[in-house]
């Protein structure tokens, strides 16, 4: 048997409210496992790239896949082999003194980039796998109270 994992699904669309709205609709209703829908438009005039990671099986994700181009009038919707996923985070590290330039080395280990420096914070931004956000935060926090404010993922055929 198929083991869930990360499928996306790249759907071409009209760049029209009720050509989203009536994805969103298929989505709500069919979706099972979402992790994350982003819309990107001006690919090409009046059309909107959508894409849609679901936590399920390849045999669901193409159900799903068929299921979106007979409810909708899409251009193109394609199952992914391949893809690459990214995360954005904004981290904010409470910090003063020695503790501010090890949280500062800490970010670049990351490839974070600091965004703001005051007298006891930083806030910095990220842009990677979320497991490797994950572990930037879990660095920063053994420094200083750290949160972070994340993106759903960001998904891209390729």
């Amino acid at each position: 048997m198929d083991t869930p994992k990360d499928q996306l699904i790249s759907i071409l669309i009209a760049d029209e409210p009720a050509a989203h709205e009536r994805l969103t609709n298929v989505v709500r209703r069919r979706a099972e496992g979402l992790v994350s829908i982003s819309v990107a438009s001006g690919e090409e005039a009046g059309l909107a790239r959508v894409t849609v990671v679901l936590k399920t099986t390849r045999f669901e994700a193409e159900a799903f896949r068929r299921h979106v181009e007979k409810m909708i009038d899409v251009v193109e919707a394609v199952l992914a082999e391949e893809f690459a996923v990214a995360q954005l985070a904004l981290m904010r590290v409470t910090v003063d003194g020695e503790a501010q330039s090890r949280a500062v080395e800490a970010l670049a280990r990351h490839g974070a980039r600091l965004l703001r420096r005051d007298v006891g914070q930083l806030v910095a931004q990220v842009s990677d796998l979320p497991e490797r956000i994950e572990a930037a935060v879990a660095e920063l926090s053994a420094i200083g109270p750290a949160t972070a404010m994340r993106t759903g993922l960001v998904a891209m055929v390729g």
